[in-house]
């Protein structure tokens, strides 16, 4: 089992993709605070983190805060921004297509 990072390590370098040609990387967010959340569509649970971590960014993002959400889910789920807009979610959100699996095992 590989541990999880910790608070205050160095995030391996990559690039996210935010929508039609807005993409940004690790190097964007070095030397921010940044909470990454990873959330699925039609998880009730998420969404009740989405809204309680959107509220902490609102009161925090002038203060550097730096919040991304990341989709989870099977690939051939839609792809829901649906989801987190109807949940007031306005910090950026990307779909993580790396590991997410193809159907059910």
């Amino acid at each position: 089992m590989t541990p999880y990072r910790r608070v205050g390590s160095t995030a391996k370098g990559g690039r996210f993709s935010a929508g039609v040609d807005k993409f940004f990387g690790t190097a964007d967010l070095q030397g921010k605070v940044t909470v990454v959340v990873f959330w699925a569509a039609g998880c009730a649970p998420c969404a009740e983190q989405l809204q309680l971590i959107e509220k902490s960014w609102q009161r925090h993002q002038s203060e550097g805060l730096v919040v991304l959400g990341i989709q989870q889910g099977l690939l051939l789920e839609p792809d829901d921004p649906g989801f987190a807009k109807a949940n007031g979610v306005t910090f950026p959100n990307v779909r993580d297509t790396c590991t997410a699996r193809l159907g059910p095992r």
